[in-house]
């Protein structure tokens, strides 16, 4: 296939590839950043790798591009082997947090970057430059330059410039952190819109758990270099594996409470649950999301709390409670209102409650009843 005939059609790219991450690991001196991780991308997917700062995620994304070695493990794009090929020669696009764009050059010129690299030019490389443009709007802004622009319109040049490459696989390095809110939220559905009308096998990483949610195929969380789990957003959020994806996944974050099992029953606060399965005895927490929960008059629910503060967020009031020496946040609507330091009663859907082992934090597949 020619060049020319390569570019004629940016928005009908079919070369997208999966790719498959088997084993890879990565060390700075003592320091084991990332842990045995294997995943696989299909093709066209969406994946987000998701965590906190330090978890090795952009780390594994650097290791994809080909920025940071492999200590051991393979990488593959398609059917090939690429865990030692320099990054030129894997076909992959990078966005960076950073915008990364020439300040000398216009929004034209940035964007035109990738195809003079490969001595792509005239009209094959106009009509690029052009397609690729408009699948950001910027098509009216090309002879500015990045001065000119604000910080929503630098990351659509930065875009523009990874799609006229037609990648095997786009990579995406917290690319919206550094604009304001209400643009984050804006460039959000547009990204999202664009992935789903080119069909790019997409890598994006992010600590943003609402970005994570909003813009997934599949949600991959990452810990310590170890990967927790990885599934659609409504699994991650509905059945997470453990106590860190459960209170990673979540805003507010899952509330958690101590409580022990002990001849089949379960004591929390001094009340005392059924259990649906028999199970040995054991430390464990009662995993409440803020919105399977509600306040009631004291003595009246599942047990007792005090009014720590209030919080109105508009469609919602946040209630901090402190139970007993543990604290909990309750999501009740916006009319709430409550006095500090008031006692009040918790009531809790039991159907939509999480069990977790106290020791190691794995989720314990068992339901609370009412006895």
């Amino acid at each position: 296939m020619q060049l020319k005939d390569k570019m004629d059609n940016i928005q009908s790219i079919s070369h997208t590839k999966n790719l498959t991450l088997n084993n890879i690991n990565k060390s700075f001196g003592d320091n084991h950043v990332v842990k045995d991780l294997s995943l696989k991308v299909e093709k066209g997917e969406f994946v987000v790798l998701l965590g906190p700062s330090g978890c090795g995620k952009t780390t594994a994304l650097r290791m994809i591009a080909g920025l940071e070695s492999v200590d051991s493990g393979e990488i593959e794009i398609g059917d090939s082997v690429v865990t030692h090929k320099l990054p030129k020669f894997r076909n992959i696009s990078m966005v960076f947090q950073s915008y990364a764009l020439y300040p000398h050059k216009t929004v034209s010129e940035n964007i035109a970057f990738p195809l003079k690299v490969r001595k792509i030019s005239g009209d094959a490389r106009d009509k690029a430059i052009l397609d690729a443009a408009k699948q950001v709007h910027m098509e009216d802004l090309l002879d500015r330059y990045p001065r000119q622009l604000s910080g929503g319109q630098r990351q659509r040049v930065a875009l523009a410039r990874a799609i006229v490459r037609q990648p095997d696989i786009f990579l995406m390095d917290e690319p919206l952190s550094n604009l304001d809110a209400k643009l984050r939220v804006h460039m959000r559905t547009e990204l999202k819109r664009m992935q789903h009308e080119m069909g790019i096998t997409t890598v994006y990483v992010t600590h943003d758990q609402v970005e994570a949610m909003t813009l997934a195929n599949r949600v991959a969380i990452m810990n310590e270099g170890v990967l927790q789990q990885i599934a659609p957003p409504k699994e991650i959020y509905g059945n997470p594996k453990n106590v860190f994806v459960a209170g990673f996944m979540g805003s507010p974050a899952m509330n958690f409470i101590d409580g022990t099992i002990e001849n089949n029953e379960m004591n929390i606060l001094g009340r005392k649950f059924g259990l649906n399965e028999n199970l040995e005895n054991q430390n464990a927490l009662l995993g409440i999301r803020p919105e399977h929960a509600s306040i009631s008059e004291k003595d009246k629910g599942h047990f007792n709390a005090k009014v720590f503060t209030t919080e109105q967020a508009g469609d919602h009031t946040l209630v901090n409670l402190n139970v007993g020496e543990q604290s909990m946040v309750v999501k009740m609507s916006s009319d709430f209102e409550a006095d500090f330091d008031k006692e009040v009663g918790i009531t809790f859907s039991l159907e939509d409650s999480y069990l977790f082992q106290k020791n190691n934090g794995e989720r314990i597949e068992v339901r609370l009843v009412d006895k």
